[in-house]
C-alpha cells in the first residue's frame, strides 16, 4: 500500500511540476521568481528536515523527488522572468529559509529548522495568492489541481505509516497551500468566464 501511495504521489507531482514548467516556458503564465526561490529552498530544507524526524524512506523519497522538481522549475523562472525588488512579504520568507538552514546546519537542531521552513511555506505562497487574486492568468496552470491531489495522497501516505505528530505539519501545509491557490484560480477565471 505504501509503495503505491508513494509512486502514486510522486507521479502527480512530477506531472504537475512537467506542467508547469511547460506552462512558464510557453509564457501562458508569469510567476513570482521569489517566491519560487523560497520554495526551491525550503522543499530541500524541507525533505532533508524531514528525513530525520520520520526516518522513514518511503516518505521523505516524495519530498525529495518535489525537491528535485522545484529546483528545476525555479531555474527556468529566474533565467526567464524579469528582475523585481522582493516585497517584505518575500523578504521576511527568505530571512527565514535561511535562518532554517543555519539552524539545522549551524546548530544541528533538525526539528526546529523543519518548524522554521514550515512556517515560512504559507508566507512564501502570500504573493502569489496576492498576485493570482489580482490576475488569475499570472497562475492559470493545471498543475495546482494536481499538486493539491498529489499532497492529499502525501497526507494519506504519512498517515499510514505515521510514526510521530511531527511528521504531519508539513505534508498539511502543503496541501493547504496548494489548495488555496487552486481554488483562487479556479475561482478568479469563473468569474472572468462568466461575465
Amino acid at each position: 500500500m505504501g509503495l503505491l501511495l508513494l509512486f502514486a504521489s510522486a507521479s502527480i507531482g512530477v506531472v504537475a511540476y512537467s506542467f508547469y514548467f511547460n506552462d512558464t516556458r510557453g509564457s501562458e503564465i508569469s510567476p513570482n521568481r521569489w517566491s519560487w526561490l523560497i520554495w526551491s529552498i525550503t522543499t530541500l530544507v524541507e525533505a532533508l528536515t524531514y528525513r530525520e524526524i520520520s526516518g522513514d524512506p518511503m516518505e521523505y523519497a516524495v519530498f525529495l523527488v518535489s525537491a528535485a522538481c522545484c529546483s528545476v522549475v525555479t531555474t527556468l523562472i529566474w533565467t526567464k522572468s524579469k528582475w523585481q525588488i522582493p516585497d517584505w512579504t518575500e523578504v521576511v520568507s527568505l530571512v527565514v529559509s535561511i535562518a532554517a538552514v543555519v539552524v539545522w546546519i549551524g546548530f544541528c537542531e533538525t526539528v526546529w529548522a523543519h518548524y522554521l521552513t514550515v512556517g515560512a511555506l504559507p508566507v512564501a505562497f502570500w504573493p502569489t495568492w496576492r498576485d493570482s487574486w489580482k490576475n488569475y492568468d499570472l497562475e492559470n496552470s493545471r498543475a495546482w489541481g494536481l499538486w493539491s491531489i498529489g499532497d492529499f495522497v502525501v497526507i494519506i501516505l504519512v498517515l499510514t505509516r505515521i510514526k510521530d505528530t511531527a511528521e504531519l505539519p508539513l505534508a498539511i501545509t502543503e496541501f493547504a497551500c496548494h489548495v488555496i491557490t487552486w481554488g483562487i484560480v479556479t475561482h478568479k477565471r469563473r468569474k472572468a468566464l462568466s461575465l
